[in-house]
């Protein structure tokens, strides 16, 4: 949370909403705990591990930025990524566009979020050794 504030008093000064900075980084912050859980589940060790990451980091990274290159008559397309809706969540802080408006994107992630550890959960389970 620091890191994004100082980063956006360097960059944005006082212009921007640091409300919506706060509220729209604590509704990505999920997306970090599935992505360590994605991680976790899928590697048997730490080499395994840099290759689990390297795969998702180019989807992490790259939904958003193709969504750039995208008309907006095909942005469906990313409706399914919950980081895309972590991008539009800063997108609508930025530049005031995005689909759906700031509140919609930090709700549609949250629900992403939640739905997808409701189904990685029990898997993590038998992996992790959950109790």
């Amino acid at each position: 949370m620091v890191i994004a504030v100082a980063s956006n008093l360097i960059l944005m000064g006082t212009g921007a909403d640091y409300v919506r900075v706060v509220v729209g980084v604590l509704s990505v912050t999920g997306l970090g705990v599935v992505f360590g859980f994605l991680v976790g589940g899928l590697a048997d060790n730490q080499i395994s591990g840099i290759a689990v990451l390297k795969v998702l980091i180019l989807v992490f990274t790259g939904i958003p930025l193709a969504s750039l290159f995208v008309p907006e008559a095909y942005q469906w397309v990313f409706y399914p990524f919950p980081n895309y809706w972590g991008f539009q969540i800063l997108r609508n802080v930025f530049t005031g566009e995005g689909a759906l408006g700031f509140w919609g994107s930090c709700l549609v992630t949250l629900l992403f979020n939640a739905a997808v550890m409701v189904v990685l959960t029990p898997a993590l389970r038998r992996r992790l050794k959950f109790r």
